[in-house]
């Protein structure tokens, strides 16, 4: 079975949709987290699509090779299709919640939390415990980690604790009112107390405010019935993905179809602007450490000379081969070898 991608789908939601429409899922049946999973990751793999968060409108992808089958996976553990050392052809299996200490496979989410930690909103020593909490929420409530970082990066600009906007606070926004975030989590009286709380602290009400509105009955959660869990859950009985939703007000312009507020909002403008945004903060992060580094790199040569522009930047990461320090091979934040995103960045830096 083929599908051609159109705006605002994602992989993630077109492999569901090949699985139900070619009945590889038992009827009634829920397909699990790891399950969902491990067909992106074959699936990417078939069609050489390296970032499986990068797919363009217009773009056909193949999905035979997870249509073989009745699927169900256990939730413990999945399967990714990579031979083990000394045994050809093996598979290897990982823990979904293995990477507690260490980084996890999850790069949006990695980068994210490394973001935080810079801008002083994780302490370092917090990050390996706000890690876990993330890795065992996901499992719990099914959703994607890095979907729950892209979720934190428009809400509170990536984990920063004290975000808020005048009625809504903290790291996901628990909102002011009756039968909101705030109240949801125990925080109705004195919602701005929140602000006191550290980053794990409040990932605890995160995982209380998921429960409470049920985010667990959408597994897997998509990126996008995963935030109008957090912006406004009654907009998620919506499923169509270019039907505008009931959300009241004027949201981010990212959000809005065609980035412009007079415009509704659909689930498909919330994916892609979810996408953008992740990508733009966080190619911005590590292009903001590369200038950094090549700044201190100069300096220590005795060659004192300002690497300004992103241009320049990316010009001499090419010239190093350092690229893949900074952005990982698979281009997950975007494609930045393109001279567009240069010329974005550099629109910004005049700005």
């Amino acid at each position: 079975m083929k599908l051609t991608v159109q705006p605002g789908d994602t992989l993630t939601h077109l492999t569901r949709e090949a699985l139900k429409k070619g009945s590889q899922l038992e009827q009634g049946a829920d397909l699990s987290f790891s399950s969902l999973f491990n067909r992106i990751q074959t699936v990417a793999k078939t069609n050489q699509i390296a970032n499986p968060d990068l797919i363009y409108p217009g773009q056909v992808i193949d999905f035979a090779p997870i249509m073989g089958r009745k699927h169900s996976a256990p939730l413990a553990s999945l399967a990714l299709s990579e031979p083990s050392q000394g045994q050809p052809g093996a598979i290897r299996t990982y823990a979904i919640s293995d990477a507690t200490e260490q980084e996890s496979s999850h790069r949006v989410l990695e980068r994210t939390l490394e973001r935080a930690v810079a801008k002083g909103y994780l302490p370092q020593a917090e990050l390996p415990e706000a890690r876990r909490r993330i890795l065992d929420m996901a499992k719990e409530h099914r959703f994607m980690p890095d979907d729950f970082a892209r979720v934190a990066l428009i809400e509170s600009d990536g984990f920063n604790p004290k975000a808020t906007n005048g009625s809504c606070h903290g790291v996901i926004q628990f909102c002011d009112g009756p039968d909101r975030g705030a109240a949801s989590v125990g925080f109705g009286a004195e919602p701005k107390k929140i602000l006191s709380m550290s980053v794990v602290d409040q990932l605890e009400l995160v995982d209380k405010y998921f429960g409470d509105t049920q985010l667990k009955s959408y597994m897997p959660a998509s990126l996008d019935a995963l935030y109008l869990t957090v912006l406004y859950p009654a907009a998620r009985d919506e499923r169509q993905m270019h039907t505008a939703l009931p959300i009241p007000g004027p949201q981010a312009s990212v959000l809005h179809v065609g980035g412009i507020n007079k415009n509704p909002i659909t689930r498909a403008s919330i994916r892609k602007g979810l996408m953008e945004n992740a990508s733009l903060r966080l190619n911005q992060f590590a292009l903001e450490k590369a200038r950094n580094d090549l700044a201190a790199a100069k300096l220590k040569e005795s060659k004192p000379q300002q690497v300004s522009s992103s241009a320049q930047v990316l010009a001499e990461l090419n010239a190093s081969n350092q690229v893949s320090r900074y952005f990982p091979a698979t281009q997950l934040f975007g494609a930045i070898d393109r001279p567009a995103t240069a010329d974005v960045f550099a629109a910004r830096e005049r700005m």
